[in-house]
């Protein structure tokens, strides 16, 4: 007599193979992948229906992952316990021995402010995200364009800083600047995403944002951009090539930060135009009647 599975199980297998399914899509295959799928069965176990759902987001989510970046997840739930967190612990740190996973525990009724507080991560895990679990709680999580504009300012402000920072500290050890460029390139990319985007241009990946960008400032001097590529897998930099492109990082924030602080006159002259124009459309209404 032949035994057939539990429910139970065959479900738990489509959920397993649906959730391998989009991290191959997302570029996540190997011990990453495996790691990830078995963290999101974990998290069902440990938390059960509290779970309402599991996204990746970031370079992940759109095939893109580099030697240096960071496995992003979000974990979203209804209700979140301690008793909980603690069980699912040791199932994290194994699942980070086999993949540099980023976590972030959110509960569906911090939402709202963490995308509002939060607005330029959240602006890029809306632009770039991929449900493994549950619901898509991210797809139409979209920060007002004020709370952008403001988060927008204080990463790029933030990012000079500590850009200055890093390039004072390792400027006489060249070969630690490599490591700089690969952290600090992401956000940076990032911020040229959202800028466009305020801006109201098309929508790039950041990548090609942060092209565009110093194309557009620097005309056809972009001869650093592929040593961020380079540092961003790793490979080794010359000293003169880790010293030039941390410079130009550097002058990229601060031109950005130019930008973005032009940006609340722009949102003023845009009102002032609508109020003119409505202003217009009033006359025109009041001599044709």
């Amino acid at each position: 007599m032949r035994h057939r599975a539990p429910y139970w199980t065959i479900s738990y297998i489509s959920c397993c193979s649906d959730i391998l399914r989009a991290l191959q899509d997302g570029g996540l295959t190997g011990a990453a992948g495996r790691a990830v799928d078995e963290l999101v069965s974990d998290a069902q176990e440990c938390f059960g229906s509290d779970l309402i759902s599991v996204t990746l987001y970031g370079s992940a989510a759109e095939n893109r992952l580099r030697r240096s970046s960071d496995v992003n997840i979000v974990f979203v739930f209804s209700i979140l316990d301690s008793v909980a967190l603690e069980r699912f612990a040791p199932k994290l740190a194994f699942a980070r021995a086999s993949a540099p996973i980023v976590v972030m525990f959110l509960k569906e009724t911090e939402i709202r402010a963490a995308i509002e507080l939060f607005a330029q991560k959240f602006s890029d895990i809306h632009r770039r995200h991929k449900v493994l679990y549950g619901r898509d709680c991210f797809g139409d999580a979209k920060p007002s364009r004020q709370a952008t504009i403001l988060r927008l300012r204080q990463v790029l402000l933030n990012l000079t800083l500590r850009l200055r920072e890093s390039f004072a500290e390792r400027v006489s050890q060249p070969d630690r600047l490599a490591g700089a460029v690969a952290d600090f390139v992401s956000p940076l990319r990032a911020c040229a995403a959202t800028l466009r985007e305020l801006k109201g241009q098309p929508i790039l990946a950041p990548k090609e944002a942060l092209e565009q960008f110093v194309g557009d400032i620097e005309g056809h001097n972009v001869s650093w951009l592929p040593h961020v590529s380079e540092a961003r897998e790793r490979r080794p930099l010359t000293n003169a090539a880790a010293i030039a492109t941390v410079k130009s990082l550097l002058s990229t924030a601060e031109r950005m930060r130019g930008d973005g602080n032009y940006l609340p006159i722009a949102e003023l002259l845009f009102h002032l135009d609508l109020a003119r124009q409505a202003l217009a459309a009033g006359r025109t209404r009041r001599l044709a009647s």
